[in-house]
């Protein structure tokens, strides 16, 4: 009985905290606007940027529109500016969404193991029913902990829109339809 409780404890101990992958569309470099509002989750926030050149880096004061990136050296006074369709990811941990994370995996896994290992008191039909509610709110609990303190990594994809040159286009694509008959 022991130890199924320690292995579950270890088990969402190790999968609280998940990456979330996501895609970030900049649509186009002549609307400077900031995408999918993903200034107001970045802000106050230490990010890993990643360019298409040279190794991820953390970063302070992240600023995305869909022209450009500007960011600041992370403990330094340091602006930087690159032109956002160079930047491949963009990547942050959220706390509070490793605690959610956390508790719902913990909720889930809970209960069978709460009716699993707990002994129903004889005779009473409803034993397991508090022992998989027990075992829930306790390994709810532990994974929310976990969560919270692991954090979940939150990663945006950067895709930028192609934009078609003439050396791009088939040779068939500037003429006119051709009807089958």
């Amino acid at each position: 009985m022991m130890r199924s409780l320690v292995v579950s404890l270890a088990f969402s101990a190790c999968v609280a905290g998940c990456t979330h992958a996501r895609t970030l569309v900049l649509v186009s470099p002549t609307v400077p606007v900031a995408p999918d509002g993903i200034n107001d989750q970045i802000a106050d926030r230490t990010v890993t940027l990643s360019l298409i050149r040279g190794a991820p880096f953390d970063a302070d004061a992240v600023n995305i529109t869909s022209r450009d990136v500007t960011w600041r050296s992370r403990g330094t006074s340091t602006t930087h500016t690159a032109r956002a369709s160079d930047l491949r990811t963009v990547s942050f941990t959220s706390h509070a969404r490793g605690a959610l994370d956390g508790l719902l995996i913990g909720l889930v896994a809970g209960a069978p193991l709460g009716a699993a290992i707990i002994d129903s008191p004889s005779g009473k039909t409803g034993g397991r029913v508090e022992a998989a509610l027990s075992g829930s709110l306790a390994i709810g609990a532990w994974s929310a902990l976990i969560g919270a303190i692991k954090g979940s990594r939150i990663v945006y994809e950067v895709a930028v829109p192609a934009r078609p040159s003439d050396g791009d286009r088939p040779p068939h694509a500037s003429a006119a339809p051709i009807a089958v008959k």
